[in-house]
């Protein structure tokens, strides 16, 4: 006290004012509320986007153990860690109370997010929580031990231990996640090798029916096996939810106190003295408190459905305390490695590794007790929560059978018998009961919704598809090549040069125009799917490019290359005059390029404006050579013409969807797994009926690897043409559209 009078009279004698120390301190409060508003929002935010997409075990997809949510915590739990200010009133001890729950139920939402992280992460992320949870318990038991902290000291000391203990469940439950990966990348790649032998036709199904059916299998193994789902679903994350429910209880107990209070003391009494940060605690309580609910929703959600799911450990026979060989494999995997530390001496060298298999032993010891103590948690939420299931149970019973009275002839309906038996796609882990079957529902819900979503007009145009013989049109292997050594081609860049091509024919309606390019737009997204899978076998970084860069000035601006498509229609010249115009411009771009001195055989050193210039030169070349043998054509004629060439390519392209969609979510990481096969279903309801048109059409005889390669395509036309009895025999180029037709559809 005489050191405070001190340096009080000290500050006088200087002239400093000791009260403006303390004048930031309200706004510090508001800071710390809003920093706690935005933890409650990321928590809100995961809790909506769960009840969205109906996974009721919400992942954490906005509020995540990173370093930005633990800063954000960090601002949020300020109060506790302030040993300086004293706090007296009841509001204030309210407000730190809250920051502590707030703390443990963040922590028990951080939980499924460790599944989704790579050992370094964990270890980062588990350090600097570790760091955070040491910290904030020092700080508030030497309050408690100071008197700052004097309400509901027991509940806050109480409180502390349970987040102590969630924080030691978290750690040795991020022990197991390489573990539980291994295990269930194992299980998915042996069912996924035995879904890669079934033949179709032994069951009497298409290619499409073979799709959709096998697509629901990858999808409840995508979902069983999210690593996020296999930690939200251990009984170490439901012991965390638990705690954190005993938590938001106390909670409850400390506001009910308080309200008590304030009508017993009167709001003068109540809310005097007040503290530095003046009436922001009562907003950071308020806020704090709000945040404690939403963040409940999740870890109460995932301790109700581990109660329901797990219900039949109630048997006493089935109670089920057995220590699963995951739990402690990795540690005994440590324990039985010797260190990599080349010690010379020996008696060092035997203390090092005697202190090493101390260590790992007193290590597995805690993880069986972790276990243990995590399934006696779940055996007594059980035990409270089962009696309220069991009236939910009953009520449902009774409005299902008042529902049922007097339409038992509708039985027999036979959807059960066509779907298949999920449960030997379900990923599961050893001791874990039996999961839940409706998980197939969401994937009908994404279907159906990419059912809404199709696209009639590329429908309509594929619908002109006869065969794909005219692929052999768009580039002939005839026209003399301008550079050393042709760039492959992806799937994009014809499509967007005859698109170009197209909007240039003149006295065409804008309308018709128009109908083809929202065709082209539409397919652009399968066209790129397709070109992706293709680019991990070639080198198409630069030609994707390059059709990327050209289709974006050709939708929006309706140029190319900086020519204004739309004036060359209106010119007044014709078809074969505009695509000489075109060949022209582009062979101008590449002897320009060639000037420079950039003869290079690399197609990497290839600039995008020269691949899409050699593009346009090769096919514009191409279609002149064709049409040269056939007098006056009709622009109609040259239009229906190219039409069908985009058609026949797009068509083409998209019968490859099939294998694009396996492709995808078989060689993609567990994490990303379920975001890409979600994305394959919605694909699959988009191009369902699409995929049903192209699959009448007879496909090349090709290897898969081959069918995703046009320029494969375009060499097996090209033969199936020059070897057709037409073409053989008469030896000349088609006098006619007509003409031109038969060939193609030899």
């Amino acid at each position: 006290m005489e050191h405070c009078e001190e340096f009080l009279e000290r500050c006088r004698y200087l002239g400093y004012n000791p009260r403006k120390f303390s004048s930031p301190m309200p706004w510090i409060g508001i800071y710390v509320a809003f920093a706690s508003a935005i933890c409650s929002l990321a928590m809100a935010l995961d809790a909506i986007i769960g009840f969205f997409k109906k996974k009721f075990w919400f992942p954490c997809r906005v509020f995540t153990l990173n370093a930005a949510s633990l800063t954000l915590l960090a601002i949020a739990v300020k109060l506790p860690m302030d040993l300086n200010n004293p706090m007296p009133r009841y509001p204030d001890q309210l407000a730190k109370f809250g920051s502590t729950v707030l703390m443990s139920t963040a922590m028990a939402n951080f939980m499924p997010s460790l599944g989704s992280m790579d050992d370094k992460e964990i270890f980062m992320n588990m350090t600097a929580l570790g760091i955070f949870v040491i910290t904030l318990t020092v700080n508030v038991c030497i309050q408690i031990y100071t008197g700052v902290i004097y309400a509901d000291w027991l509940l806050q000391a109480l409180v502390m231990f349970f987040i102590i203990v969630m924080f030691v469940i978290m750690s040795f439950s991020s022990l197991v996640v390489p573990t539980t990966k291994k295990y269930l990348e194992f299980e998915f790649r042996k069912i996924d090798s035995m879904i890669a032998s079934e033949d179709p036709r032994e069951n009497g199904m298409t290619a499409i029916e073979k799709l959709k059916e096998d697509l629901k299998k990858y999808w409840i193994m995508s979902e069983t096996g999210n690593p996020q789902f296999v930690m939200a679903r251990s009984v170490t994350c439901t012991a965390c939810c638990a705690i954190c429910f005993l938590n938001v209880v106390m909670l409850s107990i400390v506001w009910i106190q308080n309200i008590f209070m304030y009508f017993d003391y009167g709001h003068h009494r109540y809310f005097h003295p007040a503290s530095a940060y003046g009436k922001s605690t009562y907003v950071i309580a308020w806020i704090q408190s709000i945040g404690v609910i939403i963040g409940t929703i999740g870890p109460l959600f995932r301790l109700v459905r581990a109660v329901k799911f797990k219900r039949s450990i109630l048997k006493i026979d089935n109670i089920g305390f057995k220590l699963e060989k995951y739990w402690i494999e990795r540690l005994l995997d440590w324990k039985e490695r010797p260190l990599a530390l080349r010690i010379r001496n020996r008696r060092c060298q035997k203390v090092v590794h005697k202190t090493k298999d101390l260590m790992l032993s007193f290590c597995i010891k805690i993880q069986i007790a972790v276990v243990a103590v995590s399934k006696s948690l779940l055996l007594m939420s059980t035990f409270l929560i089962w009696p309220f299931f069991s009236c939910y149970f009953c009520f449902l019973r009774c409005r299902d059978y008042l529902k049922s009275n007097g339409s038992k002839n509708k039985q027999g309906s036979g959807l059960e018998s066509k779907d298949p038996d999920i449960s030997h796609y379900v990923l599961h882990l050893e001791g874990e009961e039996q999961l839940p079957r409706a998980m197939g529902d969401n994937y009908l819900s994404v279907v159906s919704k990419g059912r809404r979503q199709p696209s009639q007009q590329l429908r309509d145009l594929l619908h002109e598809l006869t065969n794909f013989n005219s692929l052999a049109e768009f580039d002939s292997s005839q026209i003399p090549s301008v550079l050393s050594l042709e760039p492959p081609n992806c799937w994009k860049l014809p499509v967007v040069t005859l698109s170009s091509i197209l909007i240039a024919i003149p006295n065409i309606d804008d309308d018709k125009v128009e109908s083809v390019l929202n065709c082209v737009r539409k397919g652009m997204a399968y066209v790129s799917l397709v070109d992706k899978v293709l680019a991990k076998k070639l080198d198409l970084k630069k030609v994707r490019e390059a059709a990327d860069a050209t289709w974006l000035d050709v939708d929006l601006l309706r140029r190319w290359q900086g020519e204004d498509l739309r004036n060359m229609a209106t010119e007044g010249k014709t078809s074969k005059e505009i695509l000489e115009k075109l060949c022209v411009i582009a062979n101008k771009y590449v002897i320009e390029f060639k000037m420079k001195g950039n003869i290079v055989p690399e197609n990497l050193e290839l600039s995008i404006k020269v691949i899409a210039a050699n593009s346009m030169y090769r096919i514009s070349r191409t279609l002149l050579l064709l049409y040269n043998g056939i007098s006056e054509p009709s622009e109609e004629e040259i239009f229906k013409h190219i039409s069908i060439l985009i058609a026949n390519i797009l068509g083409a392209c998209l019968t490859n969807i099939p294998q694009v969609i396996t492709m995808n979510f078989r060689s993609i990481a567990p994490e990303k797994r379920e975001k890409s096969v979600c994305h394959a279903a919605r694909i699959l309801g988009e191009t369902e009926e699409i995929l049903e048109v192209l699959q009448k059409h007879d496909l090349p005889v090709l290897t898969p690897e081959q069918l995703l390669n046009i320029d494969e395509w375009r060499v097996s036309m090209e033969e199936k043409i020059l070897s057709s009895p037409i073409t053989a025999s008469s030896g000349t180029r088609p006098s006619s559209f007509n003409e031109l037709q038969t060939v193609v559809d030899q």
